[in-house]
């Protein structure tokens, strides 16, 4: 399996994935860097690991005989970068009510000036 993944840099990332279903070995890697090393993984499995300052979560799932792969950006989990994120939303929702509230001022004040005009 390959994913390319862009951060929020738009730096590339290569992901790759070898798992071998019968020996179970598994090996990722991040841009020629070994990531996971495992051995003897068959059946579902769930790893997380940095992908530059993104925190990932590959999971290597077994239906039935197959198996299936999923890697995800974990934007939940409480980490440098997330933070960051959240303290940026907070700044644009007051913002964003500074800016309603504003408007809204100035409405009433055009409206008392001209009603009493």
């Amino acid at each position: 399996m390959n994913w390319t993944f862009l951060d929020y840099q738009d730096k590339k990332y290569e992901i790759g994935l070898y798992h071998g279903t019968n020996s179970g070995n598994v090996l990722l890697y991040c841009n020629e860097t070994i990531v996971v090393v495992d051995f003897g993984v068959l059946d579902t499995k769930n790893y997380s690991f940095y992908i530059g300052d993104e925190l990932a979560e590959l999971t290597i799932e077994k239906e039935n005989k197959n198996f299936s792969y999923r890697l995800i950006q974990n934007v939940k989990t409480l980490t440098p970068l997330n933070l960051a994120r959240i303290q940026q939303e907070k700044r644009y929702i007051l913002y964003t009510f500074l800016l309603f509230l504003s408007l809204a001022i100035i409405i009433a004040l055009l409206s008392y000036i001209l009603i009493t005009l």
